[in-house]
């Protein structure tokens, strides 16, 4: 299904231990004093051999580095929660009358792991693996992050917070996120009941999505996870079986089969109940600002 893997770094309170020992015989109490180090120095060599194991599965497999803290079944029990999740609490009223759209969840954080290119996106001080790649900086993060840490020891439950803390707060830079996918099913349901006032059904009993950028996936799972619950209001509104369009244009051609793989695996282990037959995509691959985006219609 995705793109799951766990490390298991082992021997992090050892390379502590022996951090604080070196440490204080150097009598160094610089923040990089493992950038001190020649690389023949065995805490070097210890923490080199698993970065080098990190960086292999990226360039061989291209697994995000830290993998994810979830495990296949628990991902489709949240997208399958995340499909049923209540709306309500989406749209809030600030005290001067205005209207903010605002969600925080991580139920569809397993969509990320379609997309490991999430993380080769540069930001303001460079992608993620950019900085995870050079080994000097990934020493800074360890350092600053884990060995400093009076606490932290990187276990099979934690490595991928570990690793994102490692990212923003040591290397200085940020994996970029995706679409929040419950404002997008908040947005689509507004636009469903809003075509049913104006024409009292749906042109054609084909619900039309028009997505100018597929992105990282978050758009298309918004319209996913809303599939089932537009189906069942138009019967009961209308009392004729709804088709669902999700039609989209990317230039970018890397992830283009991904988004296929998505639906696949939706129909397959998520939602059990839809026939495949009645959602239909649509993805052309081409400049955003292009005119074409008109001819997919």
């Amino acid at each position: 299904m995705v793109l799951s893997f766990r490390l298991y770094p082992r021997g992090t309170e050892h390379r502590k231990k022996l951090y604080q020992e070196e440490k204080k015989k150097y009598n160094r109490n610089c923040k990089s004093f493992l950038n001190t180090l020649p690389n023949e120095h065995p805490l070097i060599q210890m923490i080199s051999k698993k970065w080098c194991h990190m960086v292999n599965q990226w360039i061989v497999k291209r697994i995000p580095v830290g993998g994810n803290k979830s495990d296949d079944i628990q991902i489709i029990n949240d997208l399958r929660q995340l499909s049923m999740d209540d709306l309500s609490d989406i749209l809030i009223v600030l005290k001067d009358g205005s209207e903010i759209l605002w969600d925080f969840t991580n139920l569809d954080s397993g969509l990320n792991q379609f997309f490991p290119e999430m993380l080769n996106v540069p930001t303001t001080n460079g992608s993620v693996i950019e900085g995870f790649m050079d080994f000097k900086k990934f020493l800074k993060g360890y350092e600053n992050k884990i060995l400093n840490h009076p606490t932290i020891l990187v276990t099979e439950s934690n490595i991928y917070q570990v690793f994102k803390n490692m990212c923003r707060m040591s290397l200085g830079t940020t994996p970029v996120g995706n679409f929040p996918s419950r404002i997008g099913m908040f947005i689509i349901q507004e636009s469903f009941y809003d075509t049913l006032l104006r024409y009292k059904c749906i042109p054609c009993d084909n619900f039309v999505i028009l997505d100018p950028c597929s992105g990282w996936g978050g758009r298309l799972l918004s319209t996913l996870c809303m599939f089932h619950r537009l189906r069942e209001e138009y019967l009961k509104r209308v009392g004729r079986q709804l088709h669902v369009t999700y039609l989209s244009t990317d230039p970018n051609k890397d992830v283009h089969d991904r988004f296929n793989n998505i639906i696949l695996d939706w129909f397959e282990n998520i939602n059990l109940k839809i026939t495949k037959n009645i959602f239909h995509f649509k993805k052309e691959v081409l400049n955003c600002e292009s005119t074409r985006v008109s001819g997919i219609l």
